[in-house]
């Protein structure tokens, strides 16, 4: 939910389209108000601050005319009009919306798969450690040695890889919300830990 507000309440494309149907709602109003100067029309849209736990725009789109209108044409017009640009946004809304989530769901996965690498890495590193151990002892031979090594190398790239795409997820996140979001501390200090390692 705070993605999706951050992201309604700043992309670019949101702001134009709801800026391009107050624009038609205000036509409207003056168009009303040429003929009726009694009638008064509220914004049309709000934010819903998530009492309905949607956090996105709402449109207004109802207004009371009084029986006798005059001039019925540009008033139509004007209606018409706005319904074609709250059609428009209610689709950028949806629009953003679902690339949002579908960002959001992609940097959660690569969360995942990055801290599965990791788990992985750090078994590989206690059986490299075990494995080195064991030949000190003479309770094993170098081939052993080498195939840890090999195997614990396969790994640190693969947990390298995971971190470099949920980095690029993230990215994605952030051109989706058209914000940069903060990184938790964990995240940066795994960002600059260093990537190589010392083998014997």
């Amino acid at each position: 939910p705070a993605v999706r507000r951050q992201a309604l309440l700043n992309r670019a494309d949101v702001r134009s389209a709801l800026a391009d149907y107050a624009a038609s709602q205000s036509a409207l109003q003056l168009e009303i108000a040429n003929q009726y100067p009694d009638v008064h029309l509220g914004p049309g849209y709000a934010w819903n601050s998530g009492n309905a736990g949607d956090n996105e725009w709402s449109l207004g789109l109802t207004v009371t005319l009084p029986l006798l209108n005059h001039n019925q044409g540009p008033v139509a017009e004007a209606e018409a009009k706005r319904a074609q640009a709250a059609a428009h946004f209610v689709r950028v809304q949806a629009d953003a919306e679902a690339q949002i989530d579908s960002a959001l769901a992609g940097y959660r996965a690569a969360l995942n798969q990055a801290a599965t690498a990791e788990a992985l890495l750090e078994h590989l590193t206690r059986r490299l450690n075990s494995v080195r151990a064991q030949e000190q002892v003479g309770e094993t031979d170098p081939l052993a040695v080498a195939g840890a090594e090999v195997a614990f190398g396969a790994g640190r790239l693969n947990q390298v890889d995971a971190a470099l795409k949920a980095q690029q997820a993230l990215g994605t996140l952030e051109e989706a919300v058209q914000s940069p979001l903060t990184l938790s501390p964990s995240e940066v200090k795994a960002a600059e830990r260093p990537i190589t390692h010392n083998f014997k």
